[in-house]
């Protein structure tokens, strides 16, 4: 079965990328803010499940292969960022 992209994921790639490309020299900050994005309130990359979403981000994974641990978060990573878990990988 072939997976299809819809506008939704479409659109959050793309603003993904652009985010992306305005970082000089992107760090682990710098992926958490993309990750944690919510300027596009019909298509967020962070979803929180409220109107007109109605699909929310269950977690949010960085690999943080310098400290050598993959940290998840079940929560918004910037507004919550307590909500994590560490992992040592």
């Amino acid at each position: 079965m072939l997976q299809t992209v819809g506008a939704s994921s479409e659109t959050r790639v793309i603003r993904a990328d652009d985010l992306m490309q305005a970082e000089t020299e992107p760090d682990k900050s710098s992926v958490l803010r993309i990750l944690s994005d919510q300027k596009d309130s019909n298509y967020p990359i962070f979803r929180n499940a409220l109107p007109p979403d109605d699909i929310a981000t269950l977690a949010t994974c960085l690999f943080d292969l310098r400290a050598s641990k993959l940290v998840i978060y079940w929560d918004h990573p910037i507004c919550e960022e307590e909500k994590r878990i560490e992992i040592p990988i």
